[in-house]
């Protein structure tokens, strides 16, 4: 069993095999767990000891639990669907595996995902495109436009982006939505990023928290999703 004063003495190794196992039983039924929030990590942290045999309670102030996971379905046709998040999967998440291709640029869309051929329906070849995910700066010229102009402008900016018509894919779109986390009253935006200064003042601490994976947040190689 991991234990925290021990946390540095363990690989990335071990610590995902205690994901995968779990801590094992122990007889702590009369005792309780108060686990606040149920994003990802709160989930994660009332798993680990309700497994163990600790009595665990969730709280959570939205209606859902997910955090920062978060599916989107409503204006999609056939079964599909989009992922408003986590959109931030590090490398270092060995457990989850993302497929389908990506272009950058410049164009106030900044980041295009696109579907790879096995997320999409196979009667019909539809498919997702997360036509613009944009942070920080970037993203509060989206958060000013109405849901529809934002759809409109994505679409426009993908076309030029790739050099066609915009008409080519206004005939192919179906439905389309939007979501900003900065609008939602629970989040109040997707993640926090270092200021450029911040990361060079801070390097000493952020360098000694990477050995401790529960620390990921505050150092240099994080690991969180967002």
């Amino acid at each position: 069993m991991i234990v925290k004063n021990d946390l540095r003495k363990y690989t990335s190794a071990e610590y995902l095999e205690c994901l995968i196992k779990g801590f094992g039983q122990v007889d702590r039924k009369d005792q309780s767990v108060a686990i606040v929030g149920a994003g990802m990590a709160g989930l994660v942290a009332a798993w680990l000891p309700k497994d163990a045999g600790f009595t665990v309670t969730v709280y959570e102030a939205s209606l859902r639990v997910g955090g920062r996971v978060k599916t989107l379905r409503d204006g999609f046709t056939s079964g599909l669907y989009a992922e408003a998040g986590a959109m931030r999967i590090p490398n270092t998440h060995t457990l989850t595996y993302m497929n389908g291709g990506r272009s950058f640029t410049d164009l106030p869309i900044r980041w295009v995902h696109y579907p790879a051929p096995n997320q999409c329906v196979k009667t019909s070849g539809r498919g997702v495109l997360l036509a613009s995910y944009t942070w920080g700066e970037d993203s509060l010229r989206w958060g000013s436009l109405k849901p529809d102009d934002r759809i409109r402008f994505a679409l426009r900016y993908v076309a030029s982006l790739h050099r066609i018509e915009e008409g080519i894919l206004l005939d192919l779109l179906v439905g389309g939505m939007s979501h900003s986390w900065a609008e939602d009253e629970y989040t109040f935006g997707a993640f926090a990023l270092f200021d450029p200064h911040q990361e060079t003042d801070m390097f000493n601490y952020l360098a000694a928290a990477r050995a401790n994976p529960f620390c990921r947040r505050a150092c240099i190689d994080e690991a969180r999703m967002d």
